[in-house]
């Protein structure tokens, strides 16, 4: 089987890494659409047992429209030579629309890894066009399950992904990599944001800053910036921090999964769906966290393996 996956995320990196380890008899071919300069290098893509970035957009329009029409023609172009048998589409993007619509056109089967959850207000629609299209859907959360079969769409309850990734990395890996920038395991608080924060968690602990996609410094005192790592670097400082505050629920799942206390920066109080998994806690705003001073949890005990369920499905057809 022929399969062609889109990812445009480093979370989604990791997913595909997961499938691609369960998925050893397949080709799997990796596409990125990047609106910002991820670190897709080839180290990452071995490491995480992708065989090869077979091709990558880095849209050039500024507007929506134009950034929509050039993934079309891309969509048409990855998905006709070589023609896959199959598409795997992680996060909701201003790609997946596109590569949905052109693979149901050439007859190609989709499947979306995270369907059910909800996206930033403006791909949601596209996100519900997307898995209307889809199928085969795996739904991460109990609650997705719900909402998916609330408008009558067939899913696969595919349980916390992310929640493997340790495997992708072994203990050394994580050890040399905290070691070369003078970190310990557990010994320091990560900041992930999307947006820059006004002050910075006064942790007791050394503050590491996970930048966005963009690789923004953080401009507080008092903070260790990183700049945009690769991937599998990337990875190490979520599976050896001893706490993240963190708005980006994919990553605390990560660190929470790790052992590590996350806290979910969730201001309106709507992602709910989270209160089901160990170590994580929502936090209004980053005066609560300013207040915490955690002590990192023991690791839950080990959940399911979902990968090789994933894979038994789109290899099955059941």
């Amino acid at each position: 089987m022929d399969l062609l996956a889109l990812a445009s995320t480093r979370l989604d990196l990791v997913r595909l890494g997961l499938l691609a380890a369960a998925l050893p008899e397949q080709r799997l071919r990796l596409v990125a659409y990047l609106r910002a300069p991820h670190a897709f290098d080839r180290p990452d893509l071995e490491r995480l047992a992708l065989q090869e970035l077979t091709s990558y957009l880095r849209p050039a329009k500024q507007t929506a429209p134009g950034r929509l029409a050039e993934a079309m023609a891309w969509a048409d172009e990855c998905l006709a030579r070589p023609r896959p048998d199959l598409l795997l589409l992680g996060e909701a993007t201003e790609a997946s629309l596109p590569f949905a619509v052109t693979a149901q056109k050439l007859g190609i089967a989709v499947a979306s890894l995270e369907a059910g959850l909800p996206a930033a207000p403006e791909r949601e629609g596209e996100r519900r066009i997307t898995e209307q299209l889809a199928t085969f859907r795996f739904a991460p959360t109990a609650q997705a399950v719900g909402w998916l079969q609330e408008r009558g769409l067939a899913c696969h309850y595919r349980g916390d992904l992310l929640a493997e990734a340790g495997r992708l990395l072994t203990e050394e890996d994580v050890t040399t990599a905290l070691s070369s920038w003078g970190l310990s395991r557990r010994g320091y608080l990560v900041l992930a944001l999307r947006e820059e924060p006004s002050a910075v968690p006064q942790a007791g602990m050394p503050v590491v800053y996970l930048p966005d996609t963009q690789g923004q410094a953080l401009p507080t005192a008092g903070a260790w910036a990183t700049e945009a790592r690769p991937v599998a670097a990337w990875l190490s400082l979520l599976l050896g921090c001893g706490c993240l505050v963190s708005d980006d629920l994919g990553l605390c799942r990560i660190a929470a999964a790790a052992g590590a206390a996350a806290l979910l920066l969730d201001p309106t109080g709507e992602q709910h769906w989270c209160a089901d998994i160990p170590n994580l806690a929502p936090i209004p705003d980053l005066a609560a966290a300013s207040t915490c001073q955690p002590d990192p949890a023991p690791p839950p005990p080990p959940a399911p393996r979902c990968a090789p369920a994933i894979a038994h499905i789109l290899t099955r057809g059941a």
